[in-house]
């Protein structure tokens, strides 16, 4: 028989088995005079009726199928038994009921009747004395499933536990490297706010300095602006001062060649007297360059209107500077008194040497001086400023 069967059979002749302990229980409480022969069998049914109450709360059907087979057994021959002691009972009672003669005839039988009960006591206890063993293995069997159950239950929670610690300790890592984390963050948030405080206070500082600069450009505009105003109404004067010196030249210039040429008309018979050296024809360095600059200046007044640059005017500001100091050198009585009339204009046009200085930078800064321009057109010397 498979296990499931086996175990239906066990819960139905379990339950056959209880009814027939509570038919015979309820004939046996009947009795009007119990014997205590009858007490004893209602004693054993009642033991017995536990037994099977509690097959029927008891997990059977997680048995073998060995003992389940057996239980069939033992519950189908208590069943059988209870069903044939119930009769027994019945004949029993029926004659308890008969009349006096009959009782005293059944008196006789009496031992009889007794040996009777007493083996239905007996049965039912080895009924019960069986049924109890195997309840006992049941129940043990049970015991030993639960056992292991627990044990691997605790096995599985010795698993979790460790599982547990394991995650406890990643739990706890998380938290360490989590507040780790944390604190750098915090640090960079601080130092993001000290960065930020900073950044606030320099912007505050380039404010400041750009108002600063903003006002002492504009003082600086304002004062540039008034010296370069001064230093050009300077300028002017200067120059207008310079350029009329330059006129008287120019106009000295002019008759030049002409006291030149009387000059040396009046040295023609001084020449005779000259030592040998000087009979040569040859002339000192300083006499060459005055006669050089002589004629630069004579070629200059012939020439075109044009525009003088940096190294042809310096050099025709020193050519003029190298005449005007022969001149005031000059020991001829002829040329002493144009000499002295060059050093009268000289005086009163305030040309010295430390101007002829002033006009040679004035030229070196100059990109050009134009020449043999009319006095309308060059009122400021011609001069032409090239970047």
């Amino acid at each position: 028989m498979d296990p499931i069967s086996a175990g239906a059979s066990v819960l139905a002749f379990v339950v056959l088995a209880l009814d027939g302990t509570k038919s015979l229980y309820q004939l046996i409480i009947g009795f009007k005079r119990a014997t205590r022969e009858t007490r004893a069998i209602a004693v054993a049914i009642n033991d017995l009726q536990n037994v099977l109450r509690h097959f029927e709360t008891s997990p059977v059907l997680n048995s073998p199928a060995t003992e389940l087979n057996d239980m069939v057994r033992v519950l189908s021959a208590c069943h059988q038994d209870l069903t044939r002691f119930r009769q027994s009972i019945k004949e029993y009672q029926l004659a308890s009921k008969v009349s006096k003669c009959r009782r005293v005839l059944q008196t006789v039988k009496s031992p009889f009747a007794k040996s009777e009960l007493d083996f239905i006591r007996q049965s039912i206890c080895d009924y019960h004395g069986a049924l109890q063993i195997r309840l006992s293995i049941v129940n043990s069997s049970v015991l030993q499933t639960c056992k292991d159950e627990i044990h691997g239950l605790h096995n599985r929670a010795a698993a979790n536990d460790l599982k547990t610690s394991t995650i406890l300790d990643s739990v706890e890592n998380i938290t360490t490297s989590v507040r780790a984390h944390t604190e750098g963050i915090r640090k960079v948030q601080d130092t993001a706010t000290a960065g930020v405080q900073q950044a606030s206070s320099l912007i505050k500082d380039v404010q400041s300095m750009r108002s600063s600069v903003e006002y002492q450009m504009r003082n600086m505009s304002i004062t540039s602006a008034s010296a370069i105003d001064r230093h050009a109404a300077y300028s002017a004067s200067r120059l207008e001062d310079i350029l009329t010196a330059f006129r008287t030249l120019q106009e000295q210039f002019t008759s030049l060649p002409d006291q030149v040429a009387s000059a040396q008309a009046k040295l023609t018979p001084l020449q005779g007297l000259a030592p040998p050296c000087s009979s040569s024809g040859q002339a000192t360095n300083e006499d060459l360059e005055l006669r050089h600059s002589l004629e630069r200046l004579q070629r200059l007044s012939s020439s075109i209107t044009r525009t003088l640059f940096d190294e042809e005017a310096k050099r025709i500001v020193d050519d003029l500077g190298r005449v005007l100091r022969a001149l005031a050198k000059f020991g001829n009585e002829g040329l002493s008194s144009q000499s002295q009339q060059l050093t009268h204009v000289d005086s009163n046009d305030s040309i010295t040497a430390s101007e002829i200085d002033e006009v040679r930078s004035l030229v070196s800064l100059a990109g050009g001086v134009a020449i043999n321009q009319g006095r309308e057109s060059s009122p400021l010397l011609a001069a032409v400023i090239k970047d």
